[in-house]
């Protein structure tokens, strides 16, 4: 390799170095906004799917809107979307021990 090729690798291996060992400042999961994308990902649906049939659930979070550009953009709190997957969850398993209950003690 080229002397000077090599004086050029090295600045950049240096650089990036220097960049890497910077920490960033990472934004807490629930302060974080999500695209419809970023919900579906979190539930494992399309965004098709999430746009759908999750986002206009009467009980499920309003999105934000979020001017960019010339169009308006919604995001959702992730903290608030975990939230109601919790309590959703959480009203199965109740309505499922409920049943089981109810059919064990019939």
């Amino acid at each position: 390799m080229e002397p000077a090729k090599f004086d050029q690798l090295l600045a950049t291996l240096q650089t990036l170095a220097v960049a890497l060992s910077t920490p960033r400042q990472m934004v807490p999961v629930d302060r974080q906004l999500w695209d419809s994308t970023s919900c579906a990902t979190y539930f494992n649906v399309s965004a098709s799917h999430f746009m759908q049939r999750m986002a206009p659930l009467p009980d499920f979070p309003r999105p934000i809107n979020i001017a960019s550009g010339s169009s308006r953009t919604a995001r959702w709190k992730a903290g608030e979307i975990m939230a109601w997957a919790d309590a959703r969850q959480e009203r199965s398993r109740q309505s499922k021990r409920a049943t089981t209950s109810a059919i064990s003690g019939a």
